[in-house]
């Protein structure tokens, strides 16, 4: 919280080409969100909800049971929760 600009360098990272550097951000994100609604409301003011309805989209959608999509889902989950 000391840095709100983290969070924001983690949102764009959601937005890049490589799904290593993507996923490792997602993963992070779901962890900091679901210990602190500051930062979820943080990442939301950022646009989480947009990135992550286009994540779940490129990755087959919540039909596609893929694991990207199942943690896109928990982080938007912790979002609305808190």
């Amino acid at each position: 919280l000391s840095s709100p600009l983290g969070v924001t360098a983690l949102m764009d990272l959601l937005s890049q080409p490589l799904e290593v550097l993507r996923n490792e951000a997602l993963l992070l994100l779901v962890g900091l969100c679901s210990g602190c609604p500051q930062i979820a409301n943080i990442a939301a003011f950022e646009g989480a909800f947009e990135k992550l309805l286009v994540i779940c989209g490129a990755e087959g959608g919540p039909g596609g049971g893929d694991v990207i999509v199942q943690d896109a889902a928990e982080l938007i989950n912790n979002m609305l929760r808190d």
